[in-house]
């Protein structure tokens, strides 16, 4: 029998960036002039530049070592999808630069080794949207809006508490691992 595709987001989706994020920064630029501590729980922008004030471009931080170093799975995240896999035939697709991709794809190999699939996407002069993999007759996982419209997915769920991002999304919403389990490991295919 044939799995259905389960297509599934890293960032802010299985790993809760903006607290790695927050991490790293309060650790590269702790001793700068007029530093202020990152707090995860103010944080309202995908570029975390509200809460970290002293960057330049976050891609410094998404492409540095510490931050997959600190970086964790939401609670639950990786029990549900090891439960998931039995059922579906799970992908993992992301976007980022290519430090920042080869990152992900250490962490997936390390971090996620029932994971057998995943697209990484190298995010120069492309869409900033997942639109370009064929998610047709598939589930899609994502906490971005943005990339959940864009998508051919035959169901999409929006993952997480509401941001900037994604406050407009008006179709489903699990805010947790456990909500997603709960509906995909019991939904009929």
């Amino acid at each position: 029998m044939t799995k259905q595709n389960l297509f599934v987001d890293m960032d802010n989706t299985i790993i809760d960036t903006t607290t790695a994020f927050c991490k790293t920064y309060n650790y590269m630029y702790k001793y700068e002039p007029n530093f202020k501590m990152a707090n995860p729980e103010e944080s309202k922008r995908w570029d975390f530049k509200d809460v970290c004030t002293l960057i330049d471009s976050s891609e410094e931080i998404f492409n540095s070592e510490h931050f997959f170093r600190v970086v964790m799975s939401f609670p639950n995240a990786t029990k549900i999808l090891g439960q998931l896999k039995q059922k579906y035939k799970i992908i993992i697709v992301s976007i980022g630069g290519w430090k920042n991709i080869a990152y992900k794809s250490l962490y997936i190999k390390f971090e996620l080794p029932f994971i057998d699939d995943a697209i990484l996407i190298h995010n120069q002069d492309c869409a900033m949207n997942k639109s370009l993999v064929n998610m047709e007759d598939g589930i899609f996982i994502d906490d971005v809006k943005g990339n959940l419209d864009s998508s051919n997915a035959k169901l999409k769920i929006c993952y997480g508490k509401k941001y900037d991002w994604n406050k407009d999304w008006n179709g489903l919403r699990c805010t947790d691992w456990k909500e997603i389990g709960n509906l995909l490991l019991n939904m009929t295919l």
